[in-house]
């Protein structure tokens, strides 16, 4: 009997899975075109994000830009299923893509670094600190840039 205890877990495992899947999937069809039109919010912002990789648009550039990438998507996909979820949209409902679109790879940078600072353990803490002149430097490059723009 010894080659059963493994399984219980197992089957909890795969048993929790299918189940978080499960309740995903019901909550997609719940509010399906909800869901459906945030893909597409998604999926422009991703292009815009692909566009402006490092720096961003700056801040209020999702606002500004936003609209002119979701009437190039329906240019280039003008059967597409998603036309009759389009609206103005002025936030992608993802802080995390709102934050690389307007500040970019550098800005995402920064804000990996003051979370490892807020959330990491000491150890890395202390390395860290040997990064903290380089991680000055990128800011007061950074911040004038993102600023002018």
């Amino acid at each position: 009997m010894k080659w059963l205890n493994g399984w219980n877990k197992r089957i909890k495992t795969v048993g929790s899975g299918t189940l978080i899947i499960a309740i995903l999937v019901g909550l997609y069809f719940v509010k399906k075109d909800s869901a459906d039109g945030r893909i597409l919010i998604w999926q422009c912002s991703a292009h815009m994000f692909a566009d402006k990789p490092l720096l961003g648009y700056g801040i209020g550039g999702f606002q500004r830009e936003y609209m002119l990438y979701q009437a190039e998507y329906f240019r280039n996909h003008p059967g597409s299923s998603f036309i009759m979820l389009a609206d103005i949209v002025k936030h992608p409902f993802n802080e995390y893509l709102l934050f690389l679109v307007e500040k970019g790879l550098m800005g995402g940078l920064i804000l990996g670094f003051l979370f490892s600072i807020l959330f990491g353990n000491t150890v890395k803490i202390r390395i860290w600190i040997r990064f903290l002149p380089c991680f000055a430097l990128l800011v007061l490059v950074y911040l004038p840039v993102f600023l002018i723009r």
